[in-house]
């Protein structure tokens, strides 16, 4: 769903395009494609060189400002990533901080997942699950925020980052009348109560926050790219995971093999329990999405699906 005025938004976005060429030493002349399918971050084609995005809808988020980091990090460990991305954030060209990054070979895999035979599926799956694991294999100094940038902290301990993070959620919701007060006590509580296990989490690594077929580009039988870190933050690989757990459901014949490409078989009872937290926060955010931005009936959905398990 998009917003209201994304036709507008976009419209301001392409109007900074000829000064970004300008600005960034690219052919004036170059064909310009705006991407369709990018209305939270509208995105434009500079031909074949590079892909210019525009933070419109989370500007109080440094998703960019993430994303570059990530971008540059593991650049030097040999991942399908951008092999050059530039920032600006003075606000001097557009009202938004834009992302310019070099173009990378490939298409989008969940956009052609349906015409995929059955052997192409299952190794790219495979490669998908292989990267992933490679990216919960880097390792971050602190937890939480990667930038030193927006409303979310770095923290010393994985429990003070979610802690954070959940209450500031909370909050929006309340300003938004979204739960009751006993349905955020209960979720307040099921938090206080699994801190002593989410303590145990000891190594801070990658967390890419939005891991999925969407964000990832590839060409005949190999995943060329891997996008979108503007969700990341430090932490538990198990963040990324839990929303991992029933990719068929979209991607019809993809888990298995993407469970073998990251290692992962079966979840024991801790793991489980440290989902169950990490889903409702990530819930919890995406109702605040929906009040702001989706239609009633979907807001609904969010909520009934968040509140499931914390209510009697």
């Amino acid at each position: 769903m998009r917003t209201p005025d994304h036709l507008l938004v976009k419209q301001k976005c392409r109007e900074a395009i000829p000064r970004i060429l300008k600005e960034f030493g690219f052919d004036p002349s170059s064909d310009i494609i705006m991407d369709d399918q990018g209305w939270v971050n509208p995105c434009f084609f500079i031909g074949r060189e590079a892909i210019v995005r525009f933070n419109a809808r989370d500007q109080h988020i440094p998703k960019f400002q993430r994303e570059k980091i990530v971008y540059d990090r593991l650049r030097t460990l040999n991942f399908p990533v951008p092999a050059e991305v530039r920032l600006d954030t003075s606000k001097t060209i557009s009202p938004y901080d834009i992302l310019i990054a070099s173009r990378l070979n490939g298409s989008n895999l969940e956009q052609h997942w349906k015409l995929l035979e059955s052997s192409a599926k299952s190794t790219l799956a495979f490669q998908a699950g292989q990267w992933l694991r490679k990216i919960h294999d880097v390792n971050i100094d602190t937890f939480g925020e990667i930038s030193a940038f927006g409303p979310f902290p770095s923290t010393v301990t994985w429990p003070e980052y979610l802690k954070a993070r959940l209450e500031y959620h909370l909050s929006e919701a309340r300003e938004l009348d979204i739960f009751s007060a006993e349905l955020e006590m209960r979720f307040e509580a099921a938090f206080e109560k699994i801190i002593p296990l989410l303590e145990q989490t000891k190594r801070s690594r990658l967390i890419h926050g939005d891991f999925h077929l969407g964000n990832l580009l590839f060409e005949k039988h190999q995943i060329t790219g891997i996008l979108d870190f503007e969700w990341s933050c430090a932490g538990d690989p198990l963040f990324d995971l839990c929303k991992l757990r029933d990719m068929d459901a979209s991607w019809t014949g993809s888990q298995e093999s993407f469970n073998r490409g990251y290692g992962v078989s079966v979840f024991d009872d801790s793991e489980f329990k440290k989902m169950r937290i990490y889903t409702m926060i990530q819930n919890i955010e995406l109702c605040v999405v929906a009040k702001k931005y989706f239609p009633a009936k979907e807001l609904r959905s969010y909520v009934s699906a968040t509140a499931k398990g914390f209510q009697t």
